[in-house]
């Protein structure tokens, strides 16, 4: 290829990156999907045409939270395994509030063609210390007026099914309350007949500070309950209804040259966005599964991907990095994955992880101020067979000189970081970097529960 034509195309590329849009940052708004049709067949999920890795959305399932930005999006649902154009229900568009909470539910009877999807805004506010939230949704067509029984109390009356009338007024069948975080021995009854129990959900614990999604579903001789929980973050973080089977990663923006990006998930724009170099964003907790992560010039769109599709797999208790890598320069732009060691420390140690994101230089060696080896021949990914340029170390907590050299030359430090104080149960993610200084340090507390992610606090020297 004639060299003009590989300069036009680099700097088509590298004007894509540059192009930022003077807009204020984007806003985002969490969705998920609930199937409470009992009739319909299980469906897939296309969100602005593009499809949803929802497995098994059938009868009574609901979907993880996703972050979508706080526009307008098109839903179409199609019989799984089908195509786009035999969809059962849309296009259909719909318009998201920034920092809102909305379940689409997928309602109403088939036989009857009165299925239909009922946006449903919750209330993820803050709560009090010692409180919990229920939202109970009563989609279960055909199911007279319901009451909720909390230990033998009525703790919500008169609750009509979604889309019916009261008074000659459309309601959401849909209410909020708070209460006591506590174990509640729990019954769904007839509003009209209290003797009536349709439902016996026995012993439902309601945790200090998480929101219950509390839906009757199905029909007048088969009604059930679904219980989601979900953990409340005022900062708007999406949580996750079991945290014990959850699996982790984040971005690392470590492309020198390169400009802002966005990243893009199963096509759809995320939280994660015009990230610069060096970055390395929180960690995005997640259910396991298979996920597509692609990246486009930062306020570009998912039609400008550069980088991608990359199917990442997470399985349960994964704590992954997705590193950008390489540079536009010499065409080597890529994404490399780390997998990352998070399991618990003993007592008063510390975990130092090292990623070697400079290619070209010779493999890089960690010592001790006092000469003790920690690591060594740490290549750039792929520059010693499969190596995937991580490397991690164990030390006791303190106050800490590291030397970091290039293989071979024992007398000049590539760089030191100088009394470093190492704190206990912690995890520190040192990218070596081409920059000044040429290093970016990423710390992560490990003192959690199973499953929480941490609040990464970045550091740069």
């Amino acid at each position: 290829m004639p060299q003009k034509v590989v300069l036009c195309i680099l700097l088509v590329v590298m004007l894509g990156f540059a192009a930022r849009a003077q807009d204020t940052e984007p806003s985002f708004s969490a969705v998920r999907f609930a199937h409470f049709s009992p009739d319909t067949p299980p469906l897939d999920i296309y969100l602005d045409g593009t499809l949803i890795d929802a497995e098994d959305f059938s009868f009574g399932s609901v979907t993880p939270w996703l972050e979508l930005s706080a526009d307008t999006h098109s839903i179409t649902l199609v019989p799984t395994g089908t195509g786009i154009s035999d969809a059962v229900f849309g296009p259909t568009d719909y318009t998201f509030d920034p920092n809102g909470w909305t379940t689409l539910a997928v309602i109403g009877l088939a036989e009857t063609d009165s299925v239909s999807v009922r946006a449903i805004t919750e209330d993820y506010s803050e709560l009090p210390a010692g409180e919990a939230r229920i939202s109970f949704l009563h989609a279960a067509p055909g199911a007279p007026p319901l009451d909720l029984i909390a230990n033998g109390d009525a703790l919500l009356q008169f609750v009509n099914f979604t889309g019916d009338t009261i008074d000659g007024s459309p309601n959401e069948g849909f209410v909020t309350v708070d209460v006591v975080a506590n174990t509640y021995d729990m019954l769904v009854t007839a509003a009209d007949n209290p003797e009536t129990v349709l439902a016996d959900l026995g012993e439902v614990q309601f945790a200090e500070g998480a929101n219950t999604l509390l839906a009757v579903i199905g029909g007048p001789g088969d009604v059930r309950a679904v219980v989601v929980t979900s953990d409340v973050d005022a900062a708007g973080a999406v949580g996750t209804a079991n945290p014990g089977e959850t699996a982790h990663w984040r971005v690392a923006h470590l492309s020198s040259g390169t400009p802002e990006i966005d990243v893009y998930v199963n096509g759809v724009l995320s939280r994660l966005t015009g990230l610069s170099f060096p970055t390395v964003t929180e960690f995005v907790n997640v259910e396991p599964g298979t996920v597509s992560i692609s990246i486009s010039p930062a306020a570009t769109s998912f039609e400008n991907t550069v980088l991608g599709p990359l199917e990442l797999t997470l399985a349960e208790g994964d704590w992954i990095t997705v590193t950008m890598i390489g540079t536009l320069s010499n065409s080597t732009l890529e994404l490399h994955v780390v997998v990352e060691d998070f399991s618990p420390l003993p007592p008063q140690e510390v975990r130092v992880s090292v990623f070697n994101a400079v290619s070209g230089i010779s493999p890089i060696n960690v010592q001790l101020g006092d000469g003790t080896l920690m690591l060594r021949l740490l290549g750039y990914p792929g520059s010693q067979g499969d190596n995937d340029g991580l490397s991690s170390f164990q030390l006791p907590a303190g106050p800490y000189d590291l030397e970091f050299y290039q293989d071979g030359n024992t007398e000049t430090p590539y760089f030191t970081l100088e009394d470093r104080d190492l704190d206990a149960g912690r995890h520190y993610f040192i990218a070596v970097i081409v920059a000044e200084p040429p290093y970016l340090i990423v710390s992560e507390p490990l003192e959690m529960l199973p499953g929480a992610v941490p609040e990464a606090t970045p550091e740069r020297d």
